[in-house]
């Protein structure tokens, strides 16, 4: 059969879904991609089997125009490629990714809600509204598809509940699941270091990471507090004055945005995402565990599914600096106790978010 992917950007192709990919070329599947870049398309495309296809858009805008052009950009490359299934993920190529694939005579409809994103954390009146619109558009589309992907039981009853989809649509699996054999377990440097991985953007809580820095500084001067991420299009992000402030003070050391963050999680003892950004399960976390290191995030949704509580880390709630401080100094003050607490993210990352489990799911649930 041919399966059409629809996408928001090839970097996640690469980095969250290829063992998917992978999985489905081996059942004998041909696939047809379409993604707003090309970053790693030649990656894709070298691939047997596989056709990439870039739509110009903006993944982020919401003029309706452009939006309704891009459902009638959608029709014509489902309708000229013809794929027996279609399966979607992140908004927009859900919303009108799946609605254009039903409206060219597609039954086999499938998504992916890797998190429910900041669109569903507002909490003015602007983001109400848009969350209500959006929510209305969700319904419009998941109902079409067959079966819904949701990487955490709170995105899963939040949008049953909302009435955008029935439970009998619906699908759990754990994250994106990570390769164990890429991100091999390593063992520790031999004194704390701490490190944040995300797009800089507010939500994922680098500046309470940061300030969390600062203030450890005053009492542990040699401790070190990487950080590596690049700046967004995404409405959150921070600009590079707000960062160059702490680099200037040396209270972080910035190393940009990477195409290979293992290096990077190998240098460190404790990873560190203050996100109160409505995650799915952050796979960089997954990354992290996979290579044995402690993890110290929140309680927001999506991040608290990857800490047992004092067994391989904690959960500090969203935007406290001060709980970010205190359990950051415990991990400095305890560093004895962090290569077990590593090797208990690795055998929890072992048990329940290995790639191939997931993929299992999602490839028996698609009848593949």
């Amino acid at each position: 059969m041919k399966i059409a992917i629809i996408a928001n950007n090839t970097f996640s192709l690469i980095h969250l879904r290829f063992e998917m990919i992978l999985d489905f070329l081996s059942k004998g599947h041909n696939l047809v991609i379409y993604v707003p870049d090309n970053e790693y398309i030649d990656q894709l495309n070298d691939l047997n089997n596989v056709k990439c296809v870039e739509l110009h858009y903006n993944r982020t805008g919401t003029n309706p125009v452009n939006d309704f052009k891009l459902i009638r950009t959608y029709r014509k490359h489902i309708r000229n490629d013809k794929p027996d299934i279609v399966f979607a993920y992140n908004l927009k190529p859900v919303i009108y990714g799946i609605y254009a694939a039903h409206k060219e005579g597609i039954k086999e409809l499938f998504a992916m809600i890797p998190g429910a994103g900041f669109v569903f954390s507002g909490e003015n009146i602007k983001a109400k509204i848009i969350q209500l619109l959006i929510r209305s558009m969700y319904q419009k589309s998941l109902r079409l598809c067959k079966k819904v992907f949701f990487q955490n039981p709170d995105d899963l009853g939040e949008f049953v509940s909302g009435g955008m989809l029935q439970k009998k649509q619906c699908v759990q699996i754990n994250g994106s699941g990570v390769n164990l054999e890429r991100f091999l377990n390593y063992p520790l440097p031999n004194k704390p270091v701490f490190l944040f991985i995300a797009r800089l953007l507010r939500v994922k809580g680098i500046i309470e990471y940061c300030e969390a820095a600062k203030k450890i500084h005053q009492k542990y001067p040699n401790i070190e507090f990487h950080v590596v991420g690049g700046y967004d299009e995404n409405p959150t992000s921070i600009n590079k004055n707000e960062l160059d402030r702490y680099i200037s003070q040396n209270v972080i050391l910035y190393q940009g945005q990477v195409k290979d963050v293992r290096p990077y999680i190998r240098n460190a003892s404790i990873f560190v995402l203050p996100s109160y950004h409505r995650e799915g399960v952050p796979h960089v976390i997954l990354e992290a565990m996979s290579m044995g290191r402690s993890i110290l995030t929140t309680t927001a949704i999506g991040c608290r599914e990857t800490v047992k509580e004092g067994i391989n880390g904690f959960m500090i709630p969203p935007k406290d600096v001060e709980a970010l401080v205190e359990k950051m100094i415990w991990f400095i003050e305890h560093y004895d106790k962090v290569s077990q607490m590593g090797k208990e993210s690795y055998l929890y990352c072992k048990e329940k978010f290995d790639v191939n489990r997931v993929n299992k799911i999602i490839v028996k649930s698609m009848e593949l």
